[in-house]
């Protein structure tokens, strides 16, 4: 009875494994020599694993004293050259040293041979010369050091400032694809070649790992796209504490066509989407983002919501002094409210106390403006006063023809069999179609206030706002021009483009069959006279 006593007074994992009874209740003498035997292992087990942890937290916690001695805000590193000379030199990258003269550790310059591509050429010595080095290990410790310290202002969060230039940061479907391979084009700019979301979900120096990995080295203005970032708190504060410097492209687009090629461009991706019977009703279904739309609805295409949070203009902002001689010395909040749905002005006001004004430039653009090989509906010079306009805001040389001209893209799933695509096609939907009327009427009243809001407020905003283009003889920006077609349907004029294009599609055909006809009539006549 004591040694069954004994043997319940024992670990878990030894009563799960002490079968010590034989079938007659008599003692096992075998089983309980396994049971010592067993008990032993794991005591002893125990404590090797109690003397490793031991030794791993001593080893730690002497790294993290080294680490928060050696990374002190006086001991940045000195990452860009902005010599002058023709001849492109490594930048002085030694550290500063401290009073008490700590020496820097190796630091490891990551390979460049796999990342530096032929067709680059720059030469505008305006740019400075950048070295991976200090290399993204290093910079992310830095930073580190400046989260642990809590305080933003500390010089350690923004050292890896000097990777990343701008950034094209949305909105979803507004041509920021196309932006990107576009500039990816450009001699004296490197973009990251894939859409990243790294400053919403990991370190916000992880960015970096991936700019360094991808991008040469040399004189390039270094840029990422991710059309969520605009509508991201985390993007937004990480750009403000790290990347205060950072300049974002911001595509809009009429909120009407916005749906329906976000939309489609679900469909195209294989998503599951609800039926045009709710999109003909969209007063109760619509409204909805969460659930079945995958992000392809009416609240998300307020784009001046997503604006507003960036603390350009007074209606988030605490102080409102500082904005009147930028908005007549008259400007009244509660105007600047009436331009946002009820039903968000809730959710909005509930950020007016942790609404920062964003230290970031803003260089705002709309689709139309991007300007396609095939389009000849389009100003020459429109298009050339955008591209001037949009690289004096990154700090590129500027030359309109440095910029070769726009591929068409279309972002979604390749590949597809013909059986398939034309399967997909049917699921797709013509946003001018009469049945959605009441859907385009919906989404034509978010574009009149968000055109107002962007007006009368954004494009005056004194905190790095740039309007994309050039201006109308009237002096009026051409951007803002653009965005008065916001205010009504663009049904009717897309439907006048097509009967255009198809009737010169029609004369080209007619054009063609007449040539033949002629040439086949003028064959005989030849040969006759070549007979005769």
């Amino acid at each position: 009875m004591n040694r069954r006593r004994r043997q319940s007074n024992g670990s878990s994992l030894v009563r799960e494994y002490s079968k010590y009874e034989n079938k007659s209740g008599k003692y096992n003498n075998n089983a309980a020599t396994k049971n010592r035997v067993l008990k032993t292992f794991v005591w002893v087990s125990t404590g090797i694993v109690a003397l490793f942890l031991i030794a791993a937290i001593s080893d730690l916690l002497q790294s993290n004293n080294s680490n928060a001695s050696h990374y002190e805000p006086n001991t940045m590193h000195t990452s860009t050259s902005t010599s002058t000379s023709t001849k492109q030199t490594e930048p002085n990258n030694k550290r500063t040293e401290s009073n008490n003269k700590r020496t820097e550790p190796n630091a490891v310059r990551l390979p460049t041979t796999n990342r530096t591509r032929d067709e680059y050429t720059p030469g505008n010595l305006n740019i400075p010369y950048v070295r991976y080095d200090p290399d993204f290990q290093t910079i992310k410790k830095e930073i580190n050091f400046a989260i642990e310290s809590g305080d933003e202002n500390l010089s350690n969060n923004t050292c890896g400032q000097h990777l990343l230039d701008f950034g094209i940061i949305g909105f979803p479907k507004c041509g920021t694809t196309t932006m990107m391979r576009w500039l990816n084009k450009h001699n004296e700019i490197a973009v990251f070649p894939k859409e990243m979301m790294s400053l919403q979900k990991q370190h916000p120096a992880m960015i970096l790992r991936f700019i360094t990995k991808q991008l040469p080295e040399g004189r390039y203005r270094r840029g990422y796209k991710s059309p969520n970032d605009v509508e991201n708190g985390r993007s937004r504060n990480k750009l403000k504490i790290h990347y205060p410097k950072t300049k974002l492209l911001v595509g809009l687009r009429h909120p009407v066509l916005w749906f329906e090629s976000f939309y489609n461009h679900r469909v195209q991706n294989s998503f599951k989407m609800p039926s045009t019977e709710m999109i003909e009703n969209p007063k109760k279904s619509l409204t909805n983002c969460a659930g079945v739309w995958q992000g392809a609805c009416l609240p998300r295409a307020n784009f001046h919501i997503s604006l507003a949070k960036w603390g350009k203009t007074p209606l988030l902002s605490l102080d409102k002094k500082g904005y009147d001689s930028y908005y007549g010395g008259d400007y009244q909040n509660d105007k600047e409210w009436e331009l946002f749905p009820q039903r968000e002005i809730g959710y909005l006001k509930r950020e007016s106390n942790t609404t920062f004004i964003s230290p970031n430039p803003i260089f705002l653009f709309e689709v139309n403006q991007l300007r396609m090989s095939d389009d000849e509906s389009k100003s020459q010079k429109d298009y050339e006063d955008f591209v001037l306009s949009l690289q004096d805001f990154l700090g590129v040389s500027k030359n309109a023809s440095a910029m070769p001209a726009m591929m068409r893209e279309s972002p979604g799933k390749k590949g597809l069999d013909n059986v398939e695509q034309a399967r997909v096609n049917k699921l797709k939907i013509d946003i001018c179609d009469e049945k959605f009327i009441v859907a385009r009427k919906m989404f034509i009243e978010i574009g009149t206030n968000m055109a107002d809001w962007i007006t009368q407020y954004f494009a005056k905003s004194p905190h790095g706002v740039t309007l994309g283009g050039g201006v109308n003889d009237d002096g009026k920006s051409r951007l803002l021009k653009i965005l008065e077609s916001y205010k009504n349907d663009p049904c009717p004029e897309r439907r006048k483009a097509r009967e255009a294009a198809l009737a010169k599609n029609a004369k080209l055909v007619s054009l063609g069959n007449s040539q033949e006809r002629n040439a086949t009539v003028a064959e005989p006549k030849a040969m006759k006279k070549t007979v005769l």
